[in-house]
């Protein structure tokens, strides 16, 4: 039904990102996608969870922006803002699970989940200071709310990437996990049973 992420639904619904072979690099495609799995089970699911299997989301694929004109590319950025604001006021808890590239708009959408679970390799980032671009779901103004501005200032002036330790001490991540995957689950089943 979605060519761009899978979806299980149930109690705890699950959304796959599949652009592996791209990092999960976000399109105006995948981000309707996301958007319409949401809304398929917003009246059903407790809980949600968004993840990749290998990577979360390298951010927004840069190489679609030179087949985009100018209009459809600030359309992606108003709809990948607009997604980022529908998860930090979906119904239920959204968890994200993060692991690999968490970069750009990969990290913004993952600042407006409700609990991020992290594993030990994942490299988290805003690099839009490498590209000249200004972080297009709103990092720049969700990230110093969440780990304050020194330490937003940090990331969003150098674009240095940083692992899941420094990001947990952050406060960029709730949990660092082996496996980040059973641990949402786990997680999610005890917000769907209390829900």
């Amino acid at each position: 039904m979605y060519n761009n992420i899978d979806l299980v639904s149930g109690d705890v619904s699950i959304i796959y990102f599949k652009r592996e072979e791209k990092l999960n690099t976000l399109t105006l495609d995948m981000v309707n996608d996301i958007k319409n799995a949401m809304e398929e089970v917003k009246d059903t699911a407790r809980c949600v969870i968004i993840e990749g299997k290998r990577n979360f989301s390298a951010g927004a694929d840069i190489k679609q922006f030179r087949d985009l004109n100018p209009i459809d590319a600030y359309s992606f950025h108003r709809k990948l803002n607009e997604l980022a604001f529908y998860f930090r006021d979906y119904n239920v808890p959204v968890i994200s699970v993060l692991n690999g590239y968490v970069l750009g708009g990969g990290l913004e959408l993952s600042l407006s989940t409700d609990i991020r679970v992290c594993s030990k390799n994942a490299q988290l980032g805003q690099p839009e200071i490498n590209i000249g671009v200004n972080a297009g779901a709103g990092g720049n103004v969700i990230l110093p709310h969440v780990i304050g501005r020194n330490r937003a200032l940090y990331m969003i002036l150098t674009g240095e990437k940083i692992d899941a330790q420094t990001a947990y001490n952050f406060g960029l991540v709730d949990i660092i996990s082996d496996d980040p995957h059973n641990e949402a689950l786990r997680i999610a089943s005890m917000i769907a049973k209390n829900l």
